[in-house]
């Protein structure tokens, strides 16, 4: 199958190869996206972006020393944001990828895909180890999800501080509270040395307040819960939402992040249109839980800065 990713002799799109990934996943020909991505990632292939500012410096012949200066200065520019593209590039596919793979039933080839990516586990982006734990946990393997988490976390390797705790909270939530596991909830919060005091106050706080609203007779495992499907879609559509709301800011600095962006919704709209059960009880209640957990996700995408944050 052509998909007209093809530049010159031995270049590739990676817009188009995004776009082509995209269509294929939505279409559930996972094995084709995979063949997609792995053509975006083939060392052989450069990956070029042709929408992106050229970095010429044509501006006149007034003053050749001026031009040869803004000549140097624009490529360095164009340097950058063709850096910038590239991380947000591997990201997409790699996400792509992941859902493919998760498609397929074939869980255990993800984290080896990521690594033949990025080379070991705490050089992955922050929104790959969400992905992951999202995937992980949604398949209910929480020994790959903690492995694959803590692992990540005890690195550190220089994320901020909200990176790195979108990725604490994610793990706590989905490893730790999914299983009912309350007492090592605690005891890993306590034992974390990359928080403040005062941030696991809040932390053992929200976890306090957590366990006094669960109902006593699920208190002990929350197995209850993770067992419904209709919890599941619900629980996944709010982490989902979180995670638009923490990483997928309109305020990027170039437009291959809305193809990013559109990475990321595929996988989302994928789970909502082919992997929804539809024999799940579509009560009033339940429907408008659903509902307001698509508008939430969809103001997340689209409104002001401000209003997400207030949402949040």
């Amino acid at each position: 199958m052509d998909i007209g990713v093809g530049y010159h002799g031995n270049q590739v799109d990676g817009v188009k190869i995004l776009q082509a990934a995209n269509d294929l996943l939505l279409f559930r020909r996972h094995e084709e996206v995979l063949r997609v991505c792995r053509l975006g990632l083939d060392p052989s292939q450069e990956v070029i972006f042709p929408n992106l500012a050229p970095c010429s410096g044509q501006r006149g012949q007034e003053d050749q020393g001026q031009n040869d200066h803004a000549d140097r200065r624009g490529q360095h520019v164009h340097k950058q944001i063709h850096k910038e593209a590239m991380r947000e590039y591997l990201e997409s596919v790699c996400i792509l990828a992941m859902q493919a793979y998760a498609e397929l039933d074939r869980w255990d080839q993800v984290q080896p895909f990521l690594l033949s990516c990025y080379g070991e586990i705490s050089k992955l982006p922050p929104k790959i180890v969400l992905m992951c734990i999202l995937l992980f946990s949604k398949v209910r393997n929480f020994a790959a999800a903690e492995a694959f988490s803590a692992q990540w976390l005890r690195a550190q390797n220089g994320w901020s501080m909200n990176q790195y705790c979108s990725v604490f909270e994610l793990y706590i939530k989905r490893v730790y509270l999914s299983q009912g596991r309350w007492r090592q909830a605690r005891e890993y919060v306590e034992a974390n040395d990359v928080l403040s005091p005062d941030r696991k106050m809040r932390y053992l706080k929200f976890l306090t307040e957590m366990q006094q609203q669960q109902p006593k007779n699920g208190a002990g495992d929350g197995s209850e819960k993770c067992s419904r499907p209709g919890n599941i879609l619900l629980s996944l559509f709010q982490k989902l939402r979180s995670f638009f709301v923490s990483h997928l800011s309109p305020t990027a600095a170039n437009g291959l992040h809305r193809i990013q962006n559109l990475a990321i919704i595929s996988v989302f709209l994928y789970l909502l249109l082919f992997r929804s059960n539809t024999s799940i009880p579509t009560g009033a209640s339940h429907a408008s839980a659903v509902w307001t957990s698509v508008i939430g996700v969809w103001r997340s995408l689209f409104s002001p800065f401000h209003v997400m944050v207030q949402q949040a």
